[in-house]
């Protein structure tokens, strides 16, 4: 049976795992072969709930981990903090309307939303300040703060002041760091267009952008980006599995079965790469040790939104003041 959508300590509830029979596997063509995976932290069949409960339920949409600092932001203003992903601790840090987006970079972390964005050294202590566009994701190189948007980056040296970058044809929902450069991914879905493409732009220093590649994905939207395992990950919303090397030539790896459930989000740790999915109050995840294999792992009863690694295991945002962690090993 799935867990009900109420937080609980670890040793109370497990989100139950996929039966044997019930789960699914499956293998793409082959691709390059990743590096070899470290030993393994964290059971990722097993998780449990550990969020503060909330009056009223808001749903939270990004988490990030830095130092030794976990932090969730979503609806209302509101923000989480753990330092080993089991015990959280609500933060007042003076915001009353969504925080979307959530990370930690040169020494700070970032939240933002809503026309404002947040700066902390510690998670602890935050600085309002006006955001100086639309913020939609956020990364770093070293040196390097970039906030990511529509039409225009943003790049600043100590996240405190911030250079407009004008790109018309950037259309960022996703951006990360990797091998050097920033990355970006857009999406046409929703803009009356008959067949959704994803638009993938690079940057070596977040202030010129070229267009990298066009994945045609008819109609479904790219949900997250990720730079792992000396490679550049995307996920499309039915499952869909792309590689990049270097941004630029993108391969379809996998297709991972989702059946009514979304994919959310991306993330890597412990040698192992793990996709969730949700949808009204159902989710899931599935793990995979070369991007290729994909086995359905656990099922719980809450939609997820984000999902990072840290302390050795992952951590799982999701709707209705749901936050979940995988079980430690």
């Amino acid at each position: 049976m799935a867990l009900a959508l109420a937080a609980c300590s670890r040793a109370e509830k497990t989100a139950q795992p996929a039966s044997s029979a019930a789960a699914s596997v499956i293998t793409a063509a082959a691709s390059a072969t990743p590096a070899a995976a470290p030993k393994r932290t964290t059971n990722v069949s097993r998780w449990s709930y550990v969020g503060p409960p909330g009056t009223p339920p808001r749903d939270y949409w990004s988490v990030a981990r830095g130092k030794d600092v976990f932090v969730v932001v979503g609806d209302a203003g509101s923000v989480v903090t753990s330092t080993d992903g089991a015990t959280w601790t609500r933060r007042d840090i003076g915001a009353s309307k969504q925080l979307s987006v959530v990370a930690y970079a040169e020494d700070k972390y970032f939240a933002a939303g809503s026309g404002y964005i947040f700066s902390s050294p510690d998670a602890q202590t935050w600085t309002k300040a006006n955001a100086p566009g639309p913020v939609i994701d956020i990364a770093s190189i070293p040196g390097k703060v970039l906030l990511a948007s529509r039409g225009a980056s943003f790049s600043s040296a100590d996240g405190t002041t911030w250079a407009r970058h004008a790109a018309t044809d950037l259309y960022a929902d996703h951006v990360v760091a990797g091998a050097g450069r920033f990355v970006a991914i857009g999406s046409t879905a929703g803009r009356n267009e008959k067949d959704a493409d994803v638009f993938v732009f690079a940057s070596t220093d977040g202030a010129k952008w070229s267009k990298q590649a066009v994945l045609s994905l008819k109609g479904e939207t790219a949900r997250s980006l990720l730079w792992a395992m000396d490679a550049f990950w995307m996920a499309a919303a039915s499952g869909r599995i792309f590689r990049s090397a270097d941004g630029a030539s993108w391969s379809k790896v996998a297709d991972v079965p989702l059946e009514d459930d979304v994919a959310s989000a991306l993330s890597y740790g412990s040698g192992v790469l793990l996709l969730a999915a949700g949808h009204k109050g159902h989710g899931c995840v599935h793990s995979s040790e070369d991007g290729r294999t994909w086995t359905r792992e656990a099922d719980f009863s809450s939609a997820p939104s984000a999902m990072t690694f840290g302390h050795g295991v992952f951590v799982i945002a999701a709707e209705a003041n749901a936050i979940l962690s995988s079980e430690a090993l």
